[in-house]
């Protein structure tokens, strides 16, 4: 009966005969190499299903990446903007996913579907290391810290943008994470200073 068994299962597999056949007068090399094909024969599909899952995945954040850039394209041509805007907001868009494989998840719902309490604590664990790493903030209680810390707002530029022009009224101070930042004349030559990630400036 056993022996049936084992070329049963070499016939469901579809291993062949011939090229895996055991002593037929040793039963328990008979059992083995039953037990052998039946673990092959589930352990192939699934390595197979486990890599066909990752490519989908990856595929997943290609498509969302594409579907969101026509979307801003046709949005953009809809709307009539001119080309240098356009361009503009492609090449942000593009940076924007580069830099940090599209939006950041964990503040998206830290603005939106949690509670109150919930995202105040979100939004605290993000953002306090930031104040405390300013020597301004150094005199500040926690309590001050915590509040200030849930009126922060992350916010990303490309390369060019302009953060603050000549002549405009500051109503925000503004802490550099990434990236460089020049601080230049009016004339838009002369550079006085270039600050470096954890710099800040506004104040």
């Amino acid at each position: 009966y056993l022996r049936s068994v084992y070329y049963a299962i070499v016939g469901m597999s579809t291993v062949g005969y011939g090229d895996i056949k055991p002593d037929p007068s040793n039963m328990l090399e008979t059992n083995f190499s039953s037990c052998m094909i039946l673990f092959g024969g589930l352990l192939l599909p699934a390595i197979v299903g486990g890599l066909a899952s990752l490519m989908a995945d990856l595929n997943k954040d290609i498509r969302e990446y594409r579907a969101k850039f026509s979307e801003l394209r046709l949005s953009m041509q809809r709307q009539k903007l001119n080309q240098p805007l356009q361009h503009a907001l492609l090449q942000y868009h593009n940076y924007i996913w580069t830099r940090q494989n599209g939006a950041d998840e964990l503040l998206s719902l830290a603005a939106s579907t949690l509670p109150h309490t919930l995202r105040a604590r979100v939004c605290v664990a993000i953002r306090l290391p930031v104040l405390t790493r300013c020597p301004i903030f150094e005199s500040c209680t926690e309590v001050i810290k915590r509040a200030i810390a849930l009126y922060l707002m992350p916010e990303t530029y490309s390369e060019g943008d302009l953060v603050i022009q000549f002549g405009d009224h500051g109503e925000a101070m503004h802490f550099l994470l990434t990236g460089t930042v020049q601080v230049v004349a009016e004339n838009n030559v002369t550079i006085y200073a270039t600050l470096k990630a954890g710099c800040y400036f506004g104040e």
